[in-house]
């Protein structure tokens, strides 16, 4: 009969509380069939340390944990990582802006484009939505295939039109002017005179 070895005991006990609280601790384990009862344990420190972003999304937000800055000589704006993309967020004439993006690139360059139209004076336009931004170029091309090429101008006489008829529907008021003056013809002051002497004398 054997005798076991207290020793030799003692020993593999210690290497199993061991080799147990590295499985519990790191998760990283590999058990190996064979005579000695001990587990044996292989594990990455690699990987338990510094963990590898997987995606680009990840990438991304790890970059801007902290607001991600855009700056065009003293000015700047900011760019922000948020659950719907990502938030360009600016200041121009007094008024806080903020456009959204899918993506960090298209961010930062509504930022910088923001920043150059700020700093040309032209604030107003720096807080235009993309939508107010087509509707402008959009009614440009509407008046330029009209024959119109100056845009205020058309606004002015509009703005004018709107008072005189106390804010009425001018294609209206255009109507009613066009059927009031069907026999109206253009004549010369002196014939309009003396067609009127005629029809009423002095």
């Amino acid at each position: 009969m054997h005798h076991l070895n207290p020793h030799r005991v003692v020993t593999d006990s210690v290497l199993i509380q061991l080799d147990l609280w590295l499985v519990f601790s790191l998760g990283k384990c590999r058990f190996a069939v064979g005579s000695n009862p001990a587990v044996r344990t292989i594990f990455s420190l690699k990987n338990a340390v510094k963990p590898v972003l997987r995606t680009l999304s990840e990438q991304n937000s790890a970059k801007v944990k902290c607001p991600h800055k855009v700056s065009y000589y003293n000015l700047e704006a900011k760019v922000y990582k948020a659950k719907d993309g990502f938030h360009a967020v600016w200041v121009a004439d007094g008024k806080r802006k903020k456009q959204q993006f899918k993506r960090l690139k298209d961010a930062r360059a509504a930022a910088l484009n923001a920043l150059k139209l700020i700093h040309k004076g032209q604030g107003e336009a720096a807080n235009l939505s993309p939508t107010e931004l087509n509707k402008l170029i959009t009614a440009k091309k509407l008046l330029r295939e009209a024959g119109f090429a100056d845009p205020v101008s058309v606004a002015h006489e509009y703005i004018a039109a709107k008072a005189k008829a106390d804010q009425a529907d001018l294609s209206e008021v255009a109507k009613f002017w066009a059927s009031t003056r069907g026999g109206i013809r253009t004549v010369s002051f002196e014939a309009a005179a003396n067609t009127c002497l005629t029809k009423h004398p002095i």
